[in-house]
């Protein structure tokens, strides 16, 4: 039986694991390529993002100055994930020659910054919480572009933007369920806001890539990858049952996810020169 000080602390957002991975393996799609240096980017991003869950609870568990061994356990396994995470870096920048990743911490500094301010504060739940962690969740996209193709291209970074878009939509799509949830249980009367900033973005998600689609920016198919959930947020957030099934959200959101990595893949490789960078 392995002892406190041993066991891996492990992140709860399971949906996490979808917006680190989903954005990685659609850069994988998109350049077609799997080599060593993409097997080790990405362990290295699973590495720091197991490290969160330790570094969380340093920061804002007040039971850790009581509990040694509870604290012990969390800086140990901290110091595991990012003296691994270091190392790995180490060997994507030196021996595969990624001489551009320390230009990403430009990128990645701020946002583990505001993550940690949200942190302190226990404010990680609340939309704009939230938002920061899939910023730095989905920057996988271009890390894991770069380390395919070996330089950094502007298609990385637009991968990005859309995954942030694509996943945004889950929180404020989930947030309204909640709210018609406890609505319903309550037998309120009163709109709940989470519903009027679900369905305000879904409509303008609507209308952006509607737009770009129509205008030639961007190719009617990466329109259809983004329908799904666009039609999730503007009906589903209607629904007002007074229990949640998180198991069935859940499952639904994992093929939203694949459906929406299939056919971005899809269409930015076909007509990367085309989109608007």
């Amino acid at each position: 039986m392995p002892t406190p000080a041993l066991t891996m602390p492990k992140p709860k957002e399971h949906g996490a694991w979808g917006m680190l991975y989903i954005p990685l393996v659609t850069a994988v799609g998109i350049s077609g390529t799997w080599n060593v240096r993409l097997f080790l980017m990405a362990l290295t991003v699973t590495l720091i993002f197991l490290s969160q869950r330790p570094y969380s609870q340093l920061l804002t568990n007040k039971r850790l100055p009581q509990d040694g061994r509870l604290w012990r356990r969390n800086l140990i396994w901290l110091a595991v994930y990012w003296t691994a995470s270091g190392i790995l870096i180490s060997l994507l920048y030196f021996p595969c020659g990624l001489k551009a990743l320390p230009q990403f911490a430009w990128i990645g500094v701020p946002i583990a910054a505001a993550f940690t301010w949200f942190l302190k504060r226990k404010r990680v739940r609340t939309v704009a919480g939230e938002l920061v962690g899939i910023c730095g969740l989905t920057l996988t996209a271009p890390l894991a572009h770069y380390a395919s193709v070996g330089q950094v291209q502007p298609v990385g970074f637009w991968l990005w933007g859309l995954c942030i878009l694509y996943f945004a939509s889950s929180v404020f799509y989930v947030k309204a369920v909640v709210a018609n949830c406890l609505q319903a249980r309550s037998r309120s009367m009163v709109e709940p806001i989470d519903r009027q900033l679900c369905g305000s973005y879904h409509l303008g998600l609507l209308a952006l890539m509607s737009g770009l689609a129509a205008l030639g920016q961007v190719p009617v198919i990466l329109l259809l990858a983004f329908l799904p959930v666009i039609a999730r947020g503007l009906l589903g957030m209607r629904e007002r049952n007074a229990k949640l099934n998180f198991a069935r959200i859940g499952w639904t959101e994992v093929a939203y996810s694949l459906f929406f990595a299939l056919l971005t893949a899809l269409a930015i490789r076909g007509v990367d020169r085309t989109l608007p960078l």
